[in-house]
Formats: structure tokens, C-alpha cells, sequence
């Protein structure tokens, strides 16, 4: 299972779904402008939107690709620009069905930009949105304007919590795993469990979804997807039993 799925590929994939934003400090404003092409108001997805607006706080920008001068890029601290704009802006097609289109089976019409939030994780939440059925067309084109934005502050603080979470999740695995070989599926399975009962609770939400969702996924796999996930968001801990399994 998942042996050739890329680890970082579906490390970001869980990290979208399971994004958590622990200070939750920021808010996502009310919708600023919406148009939309005949067969919805705008009003309508106004209400929508409003109604949806909050759970987008999960999805802020934290780290950025950083291009190496050797080897691929690597993810760092993101740090908003001084003249950084809070606006967001959500463009994408209603189906006659009042859902979210796609433009094939796996991608959606949902496209969202702006500087402080993560486009892909605000995506996955908002392609999710269900409107009004179309009244006398097929599909309807819309653009909502919004803003957010988060401050220095609530951005490290995320990152660091995160951070304090992977070096728990090292230190329980390498006492809940004795030695160096790689474990068979059962010691690995007893191992997560064990460790979600005791330590789930002080975790940070992303890293603990991350773990529960590989927790049945071989564990070459699962180590190289739980590293990838640290990375991801610059928790670059010391974690020698999970990155000796990722490696194999």
C-alpha cells in the first residue's frame, strides 16, 4: 500500500485536509464584493460565503518554497512583505446543481489567491461549498472578494507549536518502538495507537491527523509521510528511528 505514492505529495495532501491554525486569531472578513453571471444572485452566494467565511481560517500561509542552490527546494518561515495586500479573491463555476464544478475528476474550477492564505488548503475547504440550484442556466461564473490576514505573531506561534508536537511524536516513538529495525505492521500499529491515547490530546491538530491517517499504511511509508509532514511545515527535529524507516 502507498508504495509509490510520492511521501512529500501526500504528506501536503493530509496537511491541507488536517490543517489546524492554533491561534485562530485571524478572521476571514464578510464577503466585499461578489459577482456573478445570470442565474444566481449575487446575494445568494453572499449568504454562502458569509456563512462558510470562518472555517477558512485554517488555511494561512506559514512556510514558502525556498529554492537551493543544489537539490530541490526546502520550506521556510513565510514573512508577509511590507506592502503585502489582505485581499482574497475566490473565482469559480456553480453548476446547475448549486455545487462547486470541476473541471475533470480529480480538479475543481476553485481558485483562490491572496498573500496571507494558503490557496490549496482554502480551496479544498471551499470547493466543498454548496449553493442555490442555477435558475435557467447550465453553470454560473463567480468571483468573491474578501479579506485576511495574520500577523507575525499568530504565524510563528503556529509553527512552533507544530514544532513542539513533532519533538513529542519522536520521543514517543523511539520508546514505543525499542531498537533500530524497522517494526512489523503490528508493533507499528500498537505503536500509534498507543501513542494517540497517551499523547494525542498535547498534539497539534495537523501533526495528530497526519499520524492517525497513516496509522495503517506500512511503516517505510507511514515514516517517510510523517517526515515529510515535519518538513513541510520546518519542524527539521531529530527523529532518527522515523527517517532511518523512511529510508529503506
Amino acid at each position: 500500500m502507498f508504495r509509490n505514492v510520492n511521501p512529500r505529495c501526500f504528506a501536503a495532501l493530509l496537511m491541507l485536509s488536517c490543517s489546524s491554525f492554533s491561534a485562530r486569531a485571524a478572521e476571514v472578513s464578510a464577503a466585499e464584493r461578489v459577482e456573478t453571471t445570470p442565474g444566481l444572485s449575487p446575494n445568494a452566494v453572499r449568504r454562502v460565503f458569509d456563512a462558510q467565511r470562518q472555517a477558512l481560517t485554517v488555511c494561512p500561509r506559514l512556510t514558502a518554497e525556498v529554492p537551493q542552490k543544489e537539490g530541490p527546494t526546502r520550506s521556510a518561515p513565510w514573512t508577509a512583505p511590507a506592502d503585502a495586500d489582505d485581499r482574497v479573491l475566490f473565482r469559480f463555476v456553480i453548476d446547475a446543481n448549486g455545487t462547486v464544478a470541476k473541471l475533470s475528476s480529480v480538479e475543481s474550477t476553485m481558485k483562490v489567491r491572496g498573500a496571507f492564505i494558503d490557496p490549496g488548503c482554502a480551496q479544498e475547504l471551499a470547493r466543498q461549498w454548496t449553493f442555490p440550484p442555477v435558475d435557467g442556466e447550465s453553470s454560473v461564473e463567480v468571483s468573491v472578494w474578501a479579506r485576511f490576514r495574520t500577523t507575525e505573531a499568530e504565524r510563528k506561534a503556529s509553527l512552533a507549536r507544530f514544532k513542539e508536537s513533532a519533538v513529542v511524536l519522536c520521543q514517543a516513538m523511539s520508546a514505543a518502538i525499542p531498537g533500530d529495525a524497522v517494526p512489523s505492521r503490528e508493533v507499528w500499529e500498537a505503536a500509534i495507537a498507543r501513542i494517540l491515547s497517551e499523547r494525542g490530546p498535547s498534539l497539534d491538530t495537523r501533526l495528530h491527523d497526519v499520524i492517525d491517517a497513516v496509522r495503517r499504511v506500512n511503516p517505510m511509508d507511514a515514516s517517510a509521510i510523517m517526515v515529510s509532514a515535519m518538513e513541510g511545515l520546518t519542524a527539521n527535529v531529530e527523529c532518527p528511528k522515523l527517517r532511518a524507516w523512511a529510508g529503506h
